[in-house]
């Protein structure tokens, strides 16, 4: 039996190594055509700030490419040994398929806490790195620094949220400005339009059909305009004040999510509902990425060994196939998270059971 293990350890290893290293690739591809990196290609930036901007992403790539990997190396393993005849000659041995895998199983627990440290430590950092050698070099413009579907903080005495943001035209506009009085004005408007220009330090925002809750200090209640001008100046010099969500750790998210209310007194009850959503979203996509790792490999073997198809292609092919229905989940998720009611964060889940489940099925057929 040592041997035997040894034997599918080593085989199991080395096809998720070689798999590893073409999906990574492949999704590098990526990175490498990204308009930043464009940009700093077409300005003559120096090689050393370029190198730390295409390799930033890659511990984000890992936690996509690591379960694609095992997954793909479960199924092109069993179905192997499944049409050499050798599963038919352990089981008239009297060697049952979980045996034969549990070694494999423990290399996914380990691939599952590899995935978790890369989702909740490194990935973060890197792609806060990345964002803040960006900025340095001035890659950043006005319209780069709105973005929506979240809340943005990094400019004092603001919190902006922006619904939907197309080039520079906005809607479902909500700022919150705290006056001198410690008070807070909430604005909020249908649609906007950012004026500054890309040179400019000044964030020029005209918004349309506008609330306003107070008008000022001497005047407390509503007022509503057509038009109202919001001037947020030097916002340069203040953009890595704070850092997003996919920029913090799975710790901190969990501090931002534990945090009291009254901390974001600032904000209406539905958008502290919608940033509970946000946060809940990412650390949830975080966790089952991490997962997926087990949940691919205990689908993996026994669907290599039902699927009895010796090319290669058709394991690769079976395991994008599986993959993308777990990754179209995770852009449905993202898609949902201005819809706090639909539990986006439970969907995250769904292929991750199925998985799991299916997996426990077909092992139970292949006995």
């Amino acid at each position: 039996m040592r041997t035997l293990h040894q034997r599918v350890t080593t085989d199991f290893l080395l096809i998720a190594g070689v798999t590893l290293g073409v999906f990574t690739f492949v999704l590098s591809i990526g990175a490498f055509l990204d308009r930043a990196v464009i940009d700093l290609l077409a300005r003559g930036v120096q090689w050393r700030p370029l190198l730390v901007v295409l390799f930033s992403g890659i511990p984000t790539i890992l936690a996509y490419s690591i379960p694609i990997s095992l997954l793909t190396a479960g199924l092109l393993l069993f179905g192997r040994l499944s049409v050499d005849g050798e599963i038919t000659a352990m089981k008239s041995s009297g060697i049952p398929i979980g045996a034969v895998a549990r070694p494999l199983i423990l290399i996914a627990v380990g691939m599952t806490v590899i995935c978790a440290y890369l989702t909740s430590e490194q990935a973060p950092e890197s792609h806060y790195q990345r964002r803040a050698l960006l900025a340095d070099l001035g890659r950043d413009r006005i319209a780069d620094l709105i973005m929506d579907g979240r809340f943005i903080r990094e400019f004092p005495g603001f919190t902006i949220y922006i619904g939907r943001k197309k080039g520079a035209n906005l809607r479902d506009v909500r700022i919150y400005e705290r006056l001198k009085s410690g008070k807070t004005r909430e604005i909020r408007a249908k649609t906007g339009a950012i004026e500054s220009s890309p040179e400019s330090r000044d964030l020029s925002i005209r918004l349309f059909n506008v609330l306003i809750d107070p008008l000022d200090e001497k005047r407390p209640g509503q007022a509503v305009f057509d038009e109202w001008p919001v001037t947020i100046p030097d916002v340069k010099k203040n953009r890595q004040c704070l850092r997003r969500e996919e920029d913090m750790t799975t710790q901190n998210l969990l501090r931002q999510l534990a945090r009291p209310a009254s901390k974001e007194s600032a904000l209406s009850p539905d958008d502290r509902l919608g940033q509970e959503t946000r946060l809940l979203v990412e650390i949830n996509k975080r966790l089952a990425l991490s997962v997926g790792c087990l949940a691919f490999v205990c689908l993996g073997i026994p669907l290599g060994i039902t699927a009895r198809r010796k090319e290669s292609s058709i394991g690769a092919g079976i395991s994008l196939f599986v993959v993308l229905g777990f990754y179209v989940c995770i852009v449905i998720a993202e898609s949902l998270m201005k819809y706090p009611a639909a539990r986006p964060e439970w969907l995250l889940w769904f292929p991750v059971v199925v998985s799991m489940a299916l997996g426990a099925w077909l092992f139970r057929r292949t006995r």
